[in-house]
């Protein structure tokens, strides 16, 4: 049984935010986050992504690695501030995170890459110091995407990519992507806990949707598969994706996920997946959500 686990990258955002449509708990306890950490880093996950966006969750991280000898590597993203700076704001990355170097540093906001182009060239400077490894942005749409692509000094890429916000919708640009020599990451593995929600109790908002996620359980139980086991090896399974970033509010559902990551998908089930074709493209994504 292989597991995939080096291609997993462990999500913090509900550990310093009420994060996710299905959640019902609210934040876990510093303990239970800890236990996560461990377990992560004990069965084989090397890397944290976080952000400034995500609460407490950067703190936390930085108690863990000063109080235990488990070491993660650390993607961070950023929302620029004019009066504090770039090079101010990674001083304070660096000691809030507890590492020397952020592996990975992305623009949160699209807007930030394309309006301080200046930012770009002094984020350059700090990479050349190597207190950053690789520069990001973090994308939504295909524009975006594109964008990211078609600029050099972009080392990597982060987007949705989802059994809904799938092939159909991303393929293509994936390729070009890796032609650019691009890691490409993706996250909204589970578009927040949507696939996981009781069809009946979908916001009208959100009924577009329904017919697709119909589609996908049947697929599931056609095939005898889990959502989530379905979820994850179908994101997986992608060879132009580098990591998969994973959120998870308990040990146990991290256990589960790396189960899954030991699951084969064939390519019949993967090919009827990537032809789903939503076209009500802004319900995948959640900041458009009510």
């Amino acid at each position: 049984m292989q597991l995939l686990t080096e291609k997993i990258i462990l999500g913090t955002a509900q550990f310093g935010l009420d994060y996710g449509i299905n959640n019902e708990s609210g934040k876990p306890s510093d303990e239970a986050i800890w236990e996560i950490l461990n377990y992560a880093f004990d069965n084989g996950i090397g890397i944290l992504d976080t952000a400034d966006a995500y609460g407490s969750a950067a703190e936390l991280i930085g108690n863990f690695h000063a109080q235990t000898r488990n070491k993660f590597k650390v993607n961070t993203k950023f929302i620029f501030e004019e009066k504090r700076g770039v090079a101010k704001h990674l001083e304070q990355s660096l000691k809030k995170l507890s590492v020397d170097q952020i592996n990975v540093l992305f623009y949160h906001r699209f807007e930030d890459f394309r309006n301080y182009q200046n930012v770009l060239q002094e984020l350059k400077k700090l990479k050349s110091e190597k207190l950053i490894n690789k520069l990001g942005v973090s994308v939504y749409n295909n524009t975006q995407l594109r964008d990211a692509i078609e600029t050099d000094e972009v080392d990597c890429i982060q987007l949705p990519f989802n059994l809904l916000d799938n092939y159909y919708q991303r393929g293509g640009f994936l390729k070009k992507a890796k032609e650019r020599n691009k890691e490409v990451q993706v996250r909204s593995v589970f578009l927040q806990g949507l696939f996981f929600k009781d069809l009946d109790n979908y916001p009208d908002y959100l009924k577009p949707l329904k017919k697709y996620v119909q589609e996908i359980k049947i697929i599931a139980e056609t095939n005898f598969r889990s959502i989530e086991e379905l979820a994850l090896c179908y994101v997986l399974a992608e060879d132009t994706i580098d990591y998969v970033i994973i959120g998870v509010d308990t040990k146990v559902q991290l256990e589960n996920n790396i189960i899954c990551t030991s699951k084969y998908l064939s390519q019949d089930i993967k090919h009827k997946i990537d032809n789903i074709a939503v076209l009500e493209t802004d319900l995948l994504y959640p900041y458009n959500w009510k």
